[in-house]
């Protein structure tokens, strides 16, 4: 069994949507809602899910919540940043393997999360990405399909896309990744094939607010979905 610990970075430093993880959202904050949602995922105990806070306010809602508080620095909230600043717990944290969820995108369910835990440990991989399967016509710049047609072309012509080869895109809400790689390559994975392993995740349990709009767009979702804060 792999070593693995959560561990949630929040701030407060949005440009786009200021204060985003601590604005009221759905009876409660996306924040809230992300660290009460982790705390039922049945393979992380108490001492394996953290909160990395910089700000008074980050950590008020953890201590609220009953997670463990690492004291990130000031530095670390800074845009841009490189993962050795942002990430520097896992050269204070002892773990194996670090797991880390994005709180910008509330609709991603429980047993999601679970899945993706237990797909990685049951394979022989390092790290694991959140990916989106996206079955469509995709072309560069220049008017050349990106992706592989699999039949006819006359079917082609018509735009079948159950036959042509999916694209994954990068669904950023679960990253998993191993410490010790971090520590020397100051990197999450190589990019090298099953490095990072994709976890294809529901299109329907996906979003990441950036802005405003989709920020209430987040919240309508979220509350058709779950029902209220939980």
């Amino acid at each position: 069994m792999k070593e693995l610990t959560c561990v949630i970075s929040a701030r407060l430093g949005s440009t786009r949507t200021p204060r985003k993880m601590v604005r009221p959202f759905a009876g409660s904050s996306l924040l809230e809602v992300l660290l009460r949602k982790l705390q039922r995922v049945r393979s992380l105990g108490p001492g394996r899910l953290w909160l990395s806070a910089y700000e008074d306010e980050i950590r008020a809602v953890g201590e609220k919540v009953g997670v463990k508080i690492y004291r990130r620095t000031y530095e670390s909230t800074l845009e841009p940043n490189t993962c050795d600043v942002i990430y520097r717990y896992a050269w204070e944290i002892p773990s194996e393997y670090f797991m880390v969820v994005n709180g910008c995108n509330p609709l991603v369910s429980v047993e999601t999360i679970e899945r993706a835990i237990d797909e990685f440990q049951r394979n022989d991989c390092r790290s694991l990405f959140t990916v989106l399967e996206r079955r469509n016509f995709f072309f560069d710049k220049d008017g050349a399909m990106v992706n592989r047609f699999h039949g006819d072309d006359k079917y082609k012509a018509t735009l079948e896309t159950k036959m042509v080869e999916p694209l994954y895109e990068g669904g950023n809400t679960i990253l998993i990744w191993n410490a010790e790689y971090l520590r020397t390559r100051n990197a999450f994975w190589s990019f090298a094939r099953n490095d990072p392993y994709f976890f294809v995740m529901p299109e329907d349990e996906f979003i990441d607010i950036d802005y405003p709009w989709q920020f209430a767009l987040a919240e309508q979702r979220y509350l058709e979905k779950f029902g209220g804060a939980r």
